[in-house]
């Protein structure tokens, strides 16, 4: 397998384990979630 086909098949894994995982989330945990993902995004501008 070449490389691209790879990293296709580890991001459909990813997919298929995330999708499952945000039907069974409630709001509030959604917002969690949301929140980690913005101060993860702003943690990592700072350091770029």
């Amino acid at each position: 397998m070449g490389e691209k086909a790879i990293e296709a098949k580890m991001e459909k894994d990813q997919n298929t384990v995330k999708k499952p995982r945000q039907v069974t989330l409630s709001a509030e945990e959604l917002s969690e979630l949301e929140k980690l993902d913005f101060l993860t995004m702003m943690a990592e501008r700072e350091y770029m």
